[in-house]
């Protein structure tokens, strides 16, 4: 195991990270407020005392080739167990850009959590002496892209995280704290805005077919380039829901852990009113899971119906002779 770790750390700071640290944004979360600061060194950031119980959030953009604006050195610093505490084979997951849950217990007071998906990959510690969190949280779409509708995606699902954060803050204290906030986060992105713009594209094909509810199919003439694009879009649909479907049931295996029942010495290094109290905070966690497992499976059998939709879509406008002919 330690020659591994050895072997992830080499290949990963020798790689092509940015020369120099950029400026952070950075937020600190307490039962009481939420306040947000500009950093120029993460480790100072995370390795700062806290008096209570708090989530320590980095948020670290991306550069235009999908590069996390951090320097090696920078995130190396990160991994010292005084700092964050990061497990080096989370490390090995972010630098590759994997996707799912990852779970690494560690051997002291510190365990790591990763969770990687299209719009984010998350990082976070949680410490059962301090009952505190440290979190980095890396986008993998750039703030600054070409395509507006990216830029939006990143900003919207950095926005949501950190209101569902602020909206839980006193369950801060919770070993399930971070994990269960950034599921309601993902679900909520999922179904409420990526769905909106996925259908709207949708809607406007079967319209210009007649191929929507109630309509009747249109007998007149489309361009290759018109079929050609409407294939595209539905074609990256499919895509779509077939990587957010993967992603829902890796929140479902994170859901899983946050919910498995915990070893009675697991916060025996804390004092007894915050162990109380953060077991208390997981408890009232663990009783929303249901409700938003009933979500995740709603919304999972909306994309199953979708992808029916779409591949029937795609049938009509790929095979139908009239609106091959008629050009």
């Amino acid at each position: 195991m330690e020659e591994f770790r050895s072997m992830a750390q080499e290949i990963c700071f020798r790689s092509s990270f940015p020369r120099s640290p950029r400026e952070y944004v950075c937020y600190s979360l307490t039962e009481e407020s939420m306040s947000e600061s500009h950093e120029e060194d993460l480790a100072v950031f995370f390795s700062s005392v806290d008096q209570a119980p708090t989530l320590r959030l980095g948020l670290i953009p991306t550069d235009e080739h999908r590069r996390p604006c951090i320097s090696g050195a920078a995130l190396r610093s990160l991994w010292a167990p005084d700092v964050a505490g990061f497990d080096d084979g989370a490390l090995w997951l972010l630098h590759h850009k994997y996707d799912g849950y990852h779970h690494f217990p560690g051997d002291g007071e510190i365990e790591t959590f990763f969770f990687g998906y299209s719009r984010q990959a998350i990082i976070w510690t949680y410490n059962r002496r301090t009952l505190s969190t440290r979190a980095m949280l890396v986008a993998r779409l750039p703030n600054l892209s070409p395509s507006r509708l990216a830029a939006e995606i990143s900003e919207r699902a950095q926005s949501l995280l950190l209101l569902v954060l602020e909206r839980h803050a006193r369950h801060v204290s919770s070993p399930n704290f971070m994990g269960y906030t950034f599921a309601v986060s993902v679900c909520f992105l999922y179904d409420h805005y990526d769905n909106q713009h996925e259908l709207a594209q949708i809607q406007e094909i079967e319209a210009a077919t007649g191929f929507q509810w109630l309509g009747t199919p249109l007998r007149e003439g489309f361009s290759i380039d018109q079929i050609t694009k409407w294939l595209q879009i539905s074609g990256q649909v499919l895509i779509a829901y077939s990587g957010r479907k993967r992603s829902l049931g890796a929140i479902e295996s994170l859901l899983d852990h946050l919910n498995s029942e915990l070893d009675d010495e697991y916060l025996s290094p804390c004092e007894t009113a915050l162990r109380n109290h953060a077991m208390d905070s997981r408890h009232h966690l663990s009783e929303a899971i249901p409700q938003l497992r009933r979500r995740i499976h709603a919304y999972d059998k909306y994309m199953d119906y979708m992808t029916f939709r779409v591949e029937r879509l795609s049938s009509v406008v790929n095979t139908n002779p009239v609106i091959q002919t008629w050009t």
